[in-house]
């Protein structure tokens, strides 16, 4: 079982004739599949998102780690709530929000989870390789569409996105126009600011 260790994963499904649509994101920490599919394979795909370090967990091993130490089963089962709650929201952000509101979303979540394994800068800049069709394919909006909402966010000064780095420049405006809520994130007190 892959635990990434350093860089950034995405989970992505292609649907038989359209294009890729990214469901998740791992950061350091994150295994790519908390569910122990061993008995079954996986019904997405994992990719990095530029330079990764992998560490790789024989299942059986790992199944005898959470049978021996029951606190490490239930940071498991955690994990797998915070998985499904994450879910949740991304349903919502494809669903229900705007184009604006759903890059503000995402990028808020990327945000809160990048600084919980330390990758915010002091300027409240991080490391994230995005580009447009990235971007497009996890929000599930087109290619123009994108480069206008990034253009209008640019221009409001929420957010600046380039040479592989995003600067949330207002963390209090982007949260509000995302109608962002970390409650979801389960990140401890203290932790849960946007930049």
């Amino acid at each position: 079982m892959p635990l990434i260790l350093g860089g950034l994963a995405f989970l992505f499904k292609h649907p038989a004739a359209g294009r890729r649509q990214i469901v998740g994101y791992r950061v350091p920490g994150d295994f790519c599949d908390v569910h122990l599919s061993e008995l079954y394979p996986l019904d997405y795909s994992v990719a990095a998102l530029g330079p990764v370090r992998v560490a790789s967990i024989p299942v059986r091993d790992l199944s005898d780690l959470l049978a021996r130490h029951p606190a490490i089963e239930r940071a498991f089962a955690l994990a797998e709530l915070l998985d499904l709650a994450m879910l949740r929201e991304w349903l919502l952000n494809i669903g229900q929000r705007n184009a604006q509101q759903k890059l503000c979303h995402f990028f808020c979540e990327m945000s809160v989870r990048l600084r919980a394994v330390g990758m915010v800068n002091g300027d409240g800049s991080v490391e994230l390789p995005l580009d447009q069709a990235v971007l497009a394919d996890t929000t599930g909006l087109t290619l123009v569409h994108i480069n206008r909402t990034l253009q209008q966010m640019r221009h409001d000064r929420l957010v600046e996105l380039g040479k592989r780095r995003l600067t949330v420049r207002d963390p209090e405006r982007l949260a509000a126009v995302a109608e962002f809520d970390t409650s979801y994130l389960r990140v401890e007190h203290g932790r849960t600011a946007v930049a």
